[in-house]
C-alpha cells in the first residue's frame, strides 16, 4: 500500500470505541466483552477502509507482530481521554 486511507468515521465506530471504553474501565469481569467490542472495531475499520481479506491479514500480521494497540498506560493518559472525549463526546 503506497497511501492508508482515512475513512469517515461512522457513528457505528464511534458507538464502539464508547462500549470499549467503559468496559475498558470496568474491570476484568469485562474481559471477554471488550475482546467481541475490539473485534466488532477492528471489522468496522477493515470495512470503512475497503481493504480486501488479504489486505487485513497483512494488518493483523503488523499488528500482532508490533503487539497491544494501544498500551493501557496509554489508554490511562490524560491526553488520550482528552481526545476520546473531543472526537465522541461525553457520555
Amino acid at each position: 500500500m503506497t497511501q492508508v486511507p482515512v475513512p469517515t468515521l461512522s457513528k457505528k465506530l464511534a458507538t464502539l470505541e464508547k462500549r470499549a471504553l467503559r468496559l475498558a474501565q470496568g474491570g476484568s469481569d469485562d474481559a471477554a466483552s471488550l475482546q467481541a467490542t475490539e473485534v466488532e472495531i477492528d471489522e468496522e475499520v477493515i470495512g470503512l477502509c475497503g481493504l480486501s481479506a488479504k489486505d487485513a491479514s497483512v494488518v493483523d500480521e503488523v499488528v500482532e507482530a508490533a503487539g497491544n494497540r494501544f498500551p493501557q498506560r496509554f489508554r490511562e493518559s490524560a491526553a488520550y481521554q482528552d481526545y476520546v472525549a473531543e472526537m465522541f463526546g461525553d457520555d
